[in-house]
């Protein structure tokens, strides 16, 4: 069970993770969406690079990167009325990249309107609403590339496609909780939510906002689950046996120094010295051998296409047509098993944390 809670008064959210009780057709149908999913994350990836790609080709956006470029280098070394010229020039220039954007039709609802046509070939498995957030996350991607400094969009791979979500309640992904069950596109999954849970209960008298699917790769096979996007603040969690709040929050100012190991904390009760995820141990030498059977039996599928020294030859297509897969899920699980270790232990040090003092948003 996830908690993420969005900033803000007025829009506040909180997530909930229930697993889904799913049977073997429908996991074959779960799995077949998330490739087409990923198929249309891909294809429009290509059109959206190739727009990229054109529009840097312009004189147009290139001298005015390179205006907005020199300014920025030097609009906070100068003068505070050279300062004020600089801030209404590159005002200007960022209006004529917005522009050349919309030219070559870069936005997140020109993605959204692109997507249309291709899901219409796949309607029976993903609706509308699901693929217009396929286009959302691509936006996402490439406003990075633009203003984060980001490098290229990247196609993903089938199984590093791995989460769906609609856009609301209404279309799409439905969270039926008087029923229990989850509809999505002919399939109607059983939820398990465990009611005796105190934060469970409490978090199903919110309003539903969205849901989102998220595919989990565990011991070889991937367990579906579904995370509920609620309306309003997160609920506090309460021990069954006694009654009171697990994790109270105190008073005073809290000072953290994060290191690469290790955080130091200071409040005005208690100085702390946390390390870092200890309990994650060294797989240095499984991941060794692992991956010496995985390239060895790599070596040994196409071995014409091998030069003596082992690397593959120019030209030689595919070397790896069918992988190991026991020795590839073997590796894929001891990360998974490390990323869960760190990430409850991150969770478990930060309700340590809690009763410290008070935690406000930084502006």
């Amino acid at each position: 069970m996830g908690i993420q809670i969005t900033p803000g008064v007025a829009n506040q959210r909180f997530t909930v993770q229930f697993p889904l009780i799913t049977e073997h057709y429908q996991e074959d149908i779960l799995n077949k969406r998330f490739e087409i999913a990923c198929h249309l994350y891909n294809s429009m990836l290509l059109k959206i690079q190739r727009r990229l790609n054109e529009m840097r080709k312009t004189k147009a956006y290139r001298t005015t990167r390179e205006k907005l470029t020199a300014i920025n280098a030097r609009i906070y070394s100068c003068g505070k009325e050279e300062q004020k010229a600089l801030h209404h020039e590159r005002a200007a220039l960022r209006h004529k990249l917005k522009e050349l954007r919309a030219l070559y039709r870069i936005s997140d609802n020109d993605f959204q309107i692109d997507i249309r046509p291709m899901q219409h070939h796949f309607t029976e498995n993903i609706d509308c609403a699901t693929a217009q957030r396929i286009a959302s996350r691509l936006w996402n991607a490439a406003r990075a590339v633009l203003f984060s400094g980001g490098q290229e969009l990247r196609c993903k791979e089938a199984d590093a496609f791995n989460s769906l979500e609609s856009k609301s309640t209404e279309s799409g992904i439905k969270f039926k909780e008087e029923k229990g069950i989850m509809v999505w596109r002919g399939l109607k999954i059983p939820v398990k939510v465990d009611y005796g849970n105190p934060y469970e209960a409490m978090a199903m008298e919110h309003k539903v906002k969205y849901c989102r699917i998220v595919r989990i790769f565990v011991r070889g096979k991937y367990k579906f689950y579904i995370q509920v996007v609620f309306e309003g603040l997160a609920p506090p969690k309460i021990d069954k046996s006694t009654g009171e709040l697990k994790h109270s929050l105190g008073k005073g100012d809290v000072g953290l120094d994060i290191g690469v190991q290790t955080l130091a904390v200071a409040s005005s009760t208690d100085v702390k010295l946390f390390e870092l995820a200890d309990k994650v141990r060294n797989i240095d030498k499984e991941k060794r051998y692992l991956r010496r059977r995985i390239d060895r039996s790599r070596r040994g599928i196409k071995p014409d296409n091998r030069h003596e020294d082992g690397t593959a030859k120019a030209h030689s297509g595919r070397v790896n047509p069918k992988p190991n897969t026991g020795a590839h899920n073997k590796l894929r699980e001891l990360h998974r098993k490390q990323a869960a270790i760190r990430r409850m232990q991150h969770h478990i040090m930060a309700n340590a944390l809690l009763p410290l003092g008070e935690w406000t948003s930084a502006d």
